[in-house]
């Protein structure tokens, strides 16, 4: 089973920073692969803003489904409380997020 691993790093009033790790279930555990670029996290005692917000800190599901957005299959996480449709895709800036996890290139 692949796992992914996010750290958030760098908190910042718009937007959070973070970097991204790959666990294949080999002997080398958690490898760097990218940075991430998430919405602001927000205290669980902040109500969310739409397309604003950072998923919960937690460990989800991930599974390939197919984006009519974008027109190929991405990674996408299931079962985020208060959210859905929350995508692992390329971007540039915040303005990007819109909740989804940005994975550098």
């Amino acid at each position: 089973m692949i796992k992914f691993k996010i750290e958030r790093k760098h908190f910042k009033e718009a937007y959070t920073i973070g970097d991204f790790y790959i666990d294949y279930g080999d002997e080398k555990g958690y490898q760097y692969f990218s940075n991430t670029l998430e919405d602001k996290v927000r205290p669980i005692t902040e109500e969310k803003v739409y397309g604003q917000t950072a998923i919960p800190f937690g460990s989800y599901k991930v599974i390939w489904a197919y984006s009519p957005k974008y027109k190929k299959l991405m990674p996408l996480l299931l079962d985020v409380k208060g959210f859905k449709g929350i995508l692992m895709h390329s971007g540039n800036t915040e303005a990007d997020t819109e909740g989804c996890v940005l994975i550098g290139e």
